[in-house]
Order: structure tokens, then C-alpha cells, then sequence
């Protein structure tokens, strides 16, 4: 069959479809995993050619303990050797620190030349393993340390050719692997297919193809075997298959109710011609009252007008009050914001009255400890000029004392005199008399000149004494003229005290009053905010209610004109009126060709089964 073809090659493109999807995924897993293998392969090859390499440098090192590295015994043998153990070696050869090539094997001798980029400055410790790829070998290069001291390099090349064929054989059998697993998938995934999506769309199409063209049998089903797509496609086949069913089992009903409705149909519409002329006067009748309703629309649209420009000169009003109430706001504002600059200027003044009234406090102890050290003082100043007259009187007497010593001196002076001349008259029995006299007269002498220069002294104190004395008295003014002073400033700052004592109480209760006109300032303010809201709610409204006013108007426009339109239709009806009785005859003549059309209608789906007997 021909839909049997076609679904077949949609199952032949959904396979060619997947299964470049699946090549493409597996080559993408398959590349990856082969480079790594290759980077393993290649490290295995080199780590086990590096293990070979080594025991020649393990031969070298046995040399070193008895010979020098230019001079070990049987190396090129070694080398020779290794290289028919080693079938994957190319050549080997030994160099030392300068590069010059000591020991090599007897093959291949255009090899032994170490490396273009190799330099035994890279070997740095006796562990190095280095590796240089050159063209078809890996150069493989171990050093030889003795005593810790690298003398020089082994050099093994190991060809490319064995890994590369390797990793050939390896890419091969994946390769091999990944076909096979290809050619399995896809069989898998055509019996898959099959199962799930070929064989239902077969079944999905010989059921279409037996409602078009067959018994015509809607209550046939198809068998839901999955919950995938597939399945759902067959569900809600299963439901259109249902809904058809029920459609034209519908059909079939209305069909047969349609004929009857017709002939029901053609009965009312002998009856709509009559009521068609009772409709022509009820037409007369609505005209005139369609009148009526356009002169009173007329009328409420005049007066909805007169209401509207009434509300838009209250909103102008209510506009100009809350322009009044926000200057008056912005006063109340500045006057509250004064009050509050002028409540805190009379704290600070309250404060400063009470710093002066301390301050007072303060002062008025210290003038009363003024006044009583100015009346100690002064006190203590009268004793002190009593004592100084008492001490000039006994600086009087002490100078009268030393006048009696310097008559006295001036006496004894004229004794020792007259005994110096007795002690001459007496001769030799009067010297030692003469001595005395003259060492009195000596005494004499000293006393009268001391007494000169204490009397001079004294003269001098008893003149420093009167100075001073005249100073305490002057001085005592002073304190008189103080304690004084000091009695008039303890009076003034008492008095000070009291006044601020007084101006502290008038500020206190200042600071009160202030306060309280704050409080009524911002009860004030709130009165007005409340105010101005309300104010603008009532604008608000007002604005809506105008714009209420404003459609109503449009809506009197609307049916004012909406009854000019009925009334020239009112009109126009009447005109109708007769039309729509041709019309009748006409719908009758249309009803009768609509009950044959039916008829046909039942004719066609009456090949269709669907009733319940014999349903799958």
C-alpha cells in the first residue's frame, strides 16, 4: 500500500536522522579517550625504554670507582649490546660535559652527535630525565653523576615507528569496536523505532483510511499500549475518534429535529406577518414618546450644565481658600518655628540667669570673706602702728643710753688722761701704770667712736621707723576706705542675688508660658493641616463630581441624539414594516429549501455507525 510506503520511509528518516546523531556522539567520546590513549602509550614506551637506559649508566658507575669517565673499559661492547637487546633502539652513544662523544656503538655511526638543542648546562641533579624528539627517534638522555658531580650524559634514541604503529593497531580495533557498536545501535534503535513509532502510525492510518473510505465505523479505537508520545497520539486520536462520534451522532439527532422545527418554523412565520402589522402601530405610538424623551433630555442637559459651571466656580473658591490656608499655614509654620527659637533662647538665658545667680552666690561669699579679712586687717594694722610708736619710743631710749655711754667714754677718755700724766710724774714706778691708762684711753676711744656710730644707726631706724610709720597710716586709710568698699559690695551683690534669684523665677515661668504657646501652635498647625485636607478632599470630590457632570452631559448628548437616531428609526420601521412582510414571504419560500437541505444532510451521515453495538 501506498500509506504503508510512506510510513516506512518516514521510519527510514527517522533512523537516517538519529543515527548521524549517535555516529557524532560516539566519535566525539571515542576521539578524546584515543589521544589520551596515545599520550599513554607514548609515556609507557619512553618510561620503559628509560629503565633500559639506565643500566648502562648503572655500568658506567661501576667503571668510575676504578677508572676515569674518559678511560672506562668496554663501553662501546656495552652499547653494542644494548642496542641487539633493544630492537626499538636506534642508537646510543655516551657524552661528556663538553658534548664530545666517548663511547658509542659499532651502527650507525652518522648518529653519535648529540642533539642541535641539547646542552649539558639542563642537567641540574643525577634523578634528570630529559627527552628530545627529533625527526623519526625520541633522543632519551640520563645523567651520569659520580660523587654527586655530573661528568656526562648517556643518549639512547628509541625510533617512533613502534609507537606509532601501536597506537595505529590500538585506533584500529576502537575504531573496529565503535563500528560494530554503531551497527548494533542502529538495529536496535530500527527495531525500537518500529515497535514504538512504526507500528502505531500504521494502525493510526488504517483506521483514518477505513472512516474515509471504508464502512465508515466511528467507534472503532486504537489500543493504547504506552504512556509516550506515541501513546498520547493514540489517546487523543482515541478522543477525536469520540468527539466525531459524538458529533455526528449529534448530527443525526439535530437533523431530525431540524425537519420538525421547519415545519414549526413555517407555521410562526404566518404568524409573525400579523404580528408585523400590529408592530406598524405600536411604531406611531413609541415615535411620539421617543419625542417626549428628547425635549426632557434637552431640558436636564441646560440645567447639568447650569450645575457644572456653579461646581467649577465653588472648586475656583475652595482653590483660592486653600491658597489663604497655605500662606496662613506657612505663617502658623514660621510663628511655631519662632516659637520654638524663642523657647530655646529663653532656656539658654534661663541657664545663663542661673550661671549669674551662682556666680553671685559665689561673689557674695567671697565680698563677706572680704569684709572680715579687710576688718582683721585692719584691726591688725592698728596694733601694728601701736607697736611701731612703741618701738620709736624704745629706740628713743636705746639712744639715751648710748648718749650716757659716750659720756661715760668721754670720762673714762679724760681719766686714762690724767693717769697717763700721774704715771709720767711718778717716773719709772708709774710705767705700767702709764700702760693702763693709755690701753683705757684706747677703750675709751673705741667705745665713744661705737657709740657715735650706734647713735648714728639709731638716728637712721627712728627715721625709717616714722616712715614707716606714717605708711601704716596711710595704709590703715586704705583698709578703712577697703572695709568700706567691701560693706558696699556685700550689699551689692546680695542685692544682685535677690534680682536674679527674681529673674530666675520670671524665666521659669517665661519658659512655661512659651512652651504652652508652643503646644497651642502646633495644635494650631494640625487644625490647619486638617483643614487644608479636608479642603482638598472636598476639592477632590467636587473635581469628581464636575467630572461625573461632565460625562452626564456627554451621555445627554449621547441619548439626545440617540433619540433623534430612534425617532427617524421609528420612522424608518414604518417603512420596514412592509419590507419585512415581503421578507417573510421570502424566509418562507428559504424554510422550505432548508428542510430539503436537511433532509440530504441526514441522508449523508446516516452511513456512519455510531451507536454502542459492536463497538472496540
Amino acid at each position: 500500500m501506498a500509506a504503508a510506503q510512506r510510513i516506512k520511509s518516514i521510519r527510514i528518516k527517522i533512523i537516517i536522522a538519529v543515527v548521524p546523531v549517535i555516529s557524532a556522539f560516539a566519535v566525539a567520546m571515542w576521539l578524546p579517550n584515543m589521544i589520551s590513549t596515545r599520550r599513554v602509550y607514548k609515556e609507557a614506551y619512553i618510561s620503559r625504554n628509560f629503565t633500559a637506559a639506565e643500566r648502562i649508566v648503572d655500568t658506567a658507575l661501576k667503571g668510575l670507582q676504578f677508572f676515569t669517565f674518559d678511560s672506562l673499559s668496554g663501553m662501546n661492547e656495552t652499547l653494542s649490546e644494548y642496542l641487539g637487546k633493544h630492537p626499538d633502539a636506534v642508537y646510543c652513544f655516551i657524552s661528556d660535559k663538553s658534548s664530545k662523544v666517548l663511547y658509542h656503538a659499532a651502527t650507525n655511526t652518522n648518529r653519535y652527535a648529540p642533539a642541535p638543542d641539547y646542552s649539558p648546562a639542563v642537567l641540574s641533579n643525577a634523578e634528570q630525565r630529559i627527552v628530545l624528539t627529533r625527526s623519526d627517534v625520541f633522543e632519551l638522555i640520563l645523567p651520569v653523576a659520580s660523587s654527586l658531580e655530573i661528568v656526562g650524559a648517556v643518549h639512547v634514541g628509541v625510533t617512533q615507528t613502534s609507537i606509532n604503529a601501536l597506537q595505529t593497531r590500538s585506533m584500529l580495533s576502537a575504531f573496529a569496536i565503535l563500528l560494530i557498536s554503531l551497527v548494533a545501535a542502529a538495529i536496535v534503535l530500527g527495531i525500537i523505532l518500529d515497535r514504538v513509532i512504526s507500528r502505531p502510525l500504521i494502525e493510526l492510518n488504517d483506521m483514518l483510511h477505513n472512516i474515509a473510505e471504508g464502512d465508515g465505523d466511528l467507534r472503532k479505537r486504537i489500543a493504547v499500549r504506552s504512556a509516550d508520545e506515541m501513546g498520547h497520539l493514540a489517546e487523543s486520536f482515541n478522543k477525536f475518534a469520540a468527539k466525531v462520534q459524538a458529533l455526528v451522532a449529534l448530527v443525526k439527532q439535530n437533523s431530525t429535529a431540524s425537519r420538525t422545527r421547519g415545519d414549526e418554523f413555517i407555521a410562526g412565520m404566518n404568524e409573525g406577518a400579523q404580528t408585523i402589522q400590529e408592530i406598524a402601530a405600536t411604531v406611531g405610538v413609541v415615535e411620539q414618546s421617543v419625542q417626549q424623551q428628547h425635549d426632557l433630555v434637552k431640558k436636564t442637559d441646560q440645567n447639568n450644565e447650569a450645575q457644572r459651571h456653579g461646581i467649577a466656580g465653588i472648586v475656583r473658591s475652595i482653590d483660592d481658600i486653600l491658597a489663604g490656608t497655605k500662606v496662613l499655614q506657612q505663617i502658623v509654620e514660621n510663628q511655631s518655628a519662632n516659637v520654638t527659637e524663642i523657647a530655646s533662647a529663653i532656656e539658654e538665658m534661663s541657664s545663663t540667669i542661673m550661671s549669674v545667680a551662682a556666680v553671685t552666690n559665689r561673689a557674695q561669699t567671697s565680698a563677706a570673706t572680704l569684709k572680715d579679712v579687710t576688718a582683721q586687717g585692719k584691726v591688725r594694722m592698728q596694733k601694728t602702728s601701736e607697736m611701731i610708736s612703741g618701738l620709736l619710743s624704745s629706740v628713743g631710749t636705746i639712744n639715751d643710753f648710748v648718749g650716757v655711754i659716750v659720756s661715760i667714754a668721754q670720762q673714762t677718755n679724760l681719766l686714762a688722761m690724767n693717769a697717763a700724766i700721774e704715771a709720767a710724774h711718778a717716773g719709772e714706778n708709774g710705767k705700767g701704770f702709764a700702760v693702763v691708762a693709755d690701753e683705757i684711753r684706747k677703750l675709751s676711744d673705741i667705745s665713744n667712736k661705737q657709740a657715735g656710730e650706734a647713735k648714728n644707726s639709731l638716728k637712721g631706724i627712728a627715721m625709717k621707723i616714722k616712715d614707716t610709720a606714717e605708711e601704716l597710716g596711710e595704709t590703715e586709710k586704705s583698709f578703712t576706705t577697703l572695709a568700706m568698699e567691701s560693706e558696699n559690695v556685700f550689699v551689692i551683690t546680695h542685692e544682685v542675688k535677690n534680682a536674679a534669684d527674681e529673674e530666675s523665677k520670671a524665666v521659669t515661668e517665661i519658659v512655661a508660658s512659651v512652651s504652652e504657646v508652643a503646644k497651642i501652635t502646633q495644635d494650631v498647625r494640625s487644625n490647619y493641616t486638617t483643614i487644608h485636607e479636608s479642603l482638598n478632599g472636598m476639592r477632590e470630590t467636587l473635581t469628581v463630581v464636575m467630572e461625573s457632570s461632565g460625562e452626564t452631559t456627554d451621555s445627554m448628548t449621547a441619548l439626545r441624539e440617540l433619540s433623534e437616531s430612534i425617532t427617524k428609526s421609528m420612522e424608518e420601521m414604518a417603512i420596514g414594516a412592509g419590507e419585512l412582510n415581503k421578507m417573510t414571504t421570502n424566509l418562507l419560500t428559504l424554510t422550505t429549501g432548508m428542510s430539503e437541505s436537511i433532509d440530504a444532510l441526514t441522508n449523508t451521515v446516516a452511513p456512519y455507525k455510531t451507536d454502542d453495538e459492536g463497538g472496540q
